[in-house]
Order: structure tokens, then sequence, then C-alpha cells
């Protein structure tokens, strides 16, 4: 007959299983994962549904399982539990640069505590012993955006479109971004984009234009920037050509009569290409001949 040799698992250790087999206790020794390594939680028997990573203290060396998610969001370097707590009775680090860190250079807790090699927790312990007040969330915020997001303008922008944009009412006209080391940067508005026209025009006199200078697009269609179709103008002049012949009932006579100039010229134009290759074509079918 024979034994019962059933095995009922107690708990687990980080390198080592807790077992009981037929009344007697015992530990099964395990191989010691490497750091770095992710498990499931199932793997190491814990009944959670975080994935876990063995990485080792900073500190001590002692290695140990920590969830995934705190490991990436302290930067992989998190302190144990023993020393974070020696470190509040014994200081371990050097806090006189403390101040200059978070308030001089503005540098968020989590930046702090991965500059220090330890925790968040522990530089807000630092904090308190200090007398720094620490931010409160709406700055932390306010602080993070200006950091990582205005300071990425121009090219280094994620929504970056060569520095063209629709802009004006409707947006009808197109902007274009300058920078401070251009000439034209005087005309720029707060976010330092100019009307394509106006820097056409300016590029063509060789001169910034004056606020009072107008110019006009001589075809009404806004976003046709080309030279010959824009127009230098007064306030008063801009103003008749805008408002006063836009409701002119002679207007759309005037464009079906430059339509008609158009047809009839290409029309010339080929008739006489045609004319003159026949006479091409008798030439030298005479010579030819000759």
């Amino acid at each position: 007959m024979q034994a019962n040799t059933s095995i009922t698992l107690l708990f687990y250790r980080t390198n080592c299983l807790l077992v009981k087999r037929g009344g007697k206790t015992m530990s099964v020794e395990l191989l010691s994962p490497s750091v770095g390594q992710i498990v499931r939680a199932s793997d190491i028997g814990r009944k959670t549904h975080h994935r876990y990573i063995w990485l080792s203290c900073p500190q001590c060396g002692k290695q140990r399982w920590i969830i995934l998610s705190h490991a990436k969001l302290h930067g992989y370097s998190i302190v144990c539990r023993s020393c974070t707590n020696s470190n509040i009775r014994h200081p371990y680090f050097n806090w006189d640069d403390l101040e200059k860190l978070y308030l001089t250079d503005k540098l968020s807790t989590n930046e702090v505590a991965q500059l220090k090699g330890c925790n968040k927790s522990t530089v807000k312990q630092a904090l308190k012993r200090a007398g720094i007040q620490a931010r409160s969330t709406t700055e932390a915020v306010r602080l993070r955006f200006k950091k990582h997001y205005r300071l990425r303008y121009g090219d280094q922008h994620p929504n970056w479109k060569g520095g063209r944009i629709r802009c004006g009412s409707e947006g009808r006209y197109i902007g274009i971004r300058l920078y401070p080391d251009s000439p034209f940067y005087c005309m720029t508005d707060k976010r330092g984009y100019v009307q394509e026209h106006r820097l056409v025009m300016a590029q063509a006199l060789g001169r910034p234009l004056l606020p009072s200078e107008k110019v006009h697009h001589r075809n009404g269609i806004k976003h046709d920037n080309k030279p010959v179709n824009l127009k230098l103008v007064s306030p008063l002049d801009h103003n008749i050509y805008t408002e006063l012949c836009k409701t002119c009932p002679l207007r759309k006579e005037i464009r079906l009569l430059r339509w008609q100039i158009k047809e009839l010229t290409e029309a010339l134009q080929f008739k006489l290409g045609g004319e003159f290759n026949e006479y091409r074509t008798s030439q030298r079918m005479r010579i030819s001949q000759n």
C-alpha cells in the first residue's frame, strides 16, 4: 500500500515554497529570478490582476517583486520598506540641495526621487522636515504642462503642419509662421503668424507693411496670393473694393467679359498656330521637291 504523497502549498516566499507533505512542513528552494523579469500575479501565488517585475533596492540591493505599474511610475528605482523606515529615522540622503531642486529648478517630486535614487514618499517627508510647502495639484499640473508641452513649439510640436494655417474670418486667409530672426517679424500677431498676402507684398516691396496699408486681391479669391493678384491700396480704396464693388451690379458683367476675352485670345492663338504649322509644312514639301 502506497503512502499518501499529497503536497499542500502553504505560502510562497521570494525564493522558496513552503509546502506540507505527509504531515511534515518543508521549504523548497527555487531559482532566483533575474532582475527585470516580468511575471503574472498567478505565477508567483498572488491573487491580484497586476503584473510584477523583479527589482533590487538601490540602497541595500535586496531583490523582491514590485508591481510593474508602480515600477514604471518611479523609474524602476524603488527603495524597499526597510530602507525607507531607516531613512526616516537616520537620513541616508543629502538633502542640502533640496530647496534648490524643488523651488529654484522647479523639479517635481518624481524627478527629485529619480535624481536621488529614492521613492516619492521619501522626498515628500524630506520636504516636510525641511519646512518646504509642497505644490498643490493645480500648480503641479500647470508646471508639468509648461515644461513638457509649451516648450515644444514650431517644428518640434507633434501637430506641426509646415507653418501654414487657415486664419481670418471663416478661414479664408492663409497664415505663415515667422520667427524673431525674420525681417518681417514685426508684422506678426501674438502667436507669431502673418497673413500670406501681406507677407508676399512686403517681400515684393522689400520692407514691412504698415498696419494702415491694405492688400487687395484682384480676383476676390483670398487664398490666391500670387504677386500679380495682389495690389497695395489705402484703407479707403480697400473699402471701396470690398464693400462698394462687392454689391455692384456690373461686377458680374465685368467677370463675364474677362472670361470671353480670355476664351477669344486662346482661340485666336490656336488658329494662328495652326496656320503657321500648315505654312511650315508646305515650305518643307516645296524644299524637298526641289
